[in-house]
């Protein structure tokens, strides 16, 4: 039968809490402790940059500007459960929009009673712009996709005007139709036969 762990004495208990709190101060991200009654009893230096110093206020009010507590606290979540939870939050700070993740852990005493929760503010914004970038570009790709699969298969043609008939049952010029289903453009001339045809004076000269 395992043994129950016995409560560090106090000055080692200390000492704990020392380490911890430097550990915490030294983190380039934001960190923040709630208390049960969602006030703030501690901040690092990277969270006081960005909301300032606000230990003994309630967090509702310091961060999201309310009078009560959220409907989704991410605190309140883990009071109620005892367990890790992330969550991602956008934020505009100085104009600027931002991406957070938000991990939030418990933290308990000798008891193993929940005392308090940290949260700790991971900025992910470069990692959200990227994925984005690559959301836009496969859009990109398939709308090209979708618009050279169109032109796959057999197109109704004139056998004299060479008009194309689209899904809609007109007829459209050659060029207008793969304008719109290919996304090209033309630059008109005349080729040899057609010159001597329609222009034989202009090729006569040009002799």
């Amino acid at each position: 039968m395992l043994d129950t762990p016995k409560p560090l004495p106090q000055s080692d208990q200390t000492t704990v809490n020392s380490q911890a709190e430097v550990i915490l101060a030294s983190l380039g991200d934001p960190c923040t402790i709630i208390d049960k009654h969602f006030s703030i009893i501690y901040e690092n230096e990277a969270a006081k940059e960005i909301w300032g110093s606000n230990c003994g206020k309630n967090c509702y009010a310091v961060y999201h500007g309310r009078q009560n507590r959220c409907e989704q606290c991410h605190s309140a979540e883990v009071f109620a459960d005892g367990l890790v939870h992330k969550n991602e939050k956008l934020h505009h700070h100085n104009g600027n929009e931002r991406h957070w993740e938000i991990t939030s852990a418990p933290l308990k005493d000798a008891t193993g009673t929940i005392t308090a929760v940290v949260n700790i503010i991971h900025d992910v914004t470069i990692r959200k712009l990227t994925e984005k970038g690559k959301e836009h570009l496969l859009r990109e790709l398939q709308s090209s996709l979708a618009k050279t699969k169109r032109l796959n298969g057999l197109l109704p043609i004139c056998s004299y005007c060479k008009k194309i008939k689209d899904d809609n049952g007109a007829w459209q010029q050659i060029e207008s139709y793969l304008r719109s289903h290919a996304e090209v453009e033309f630059s008109h001339g005349i080729c040899p036969d057609c010159g001597e045809k329609h222009h034989p004076q202009v090729l006569t000269k040009k002799k």
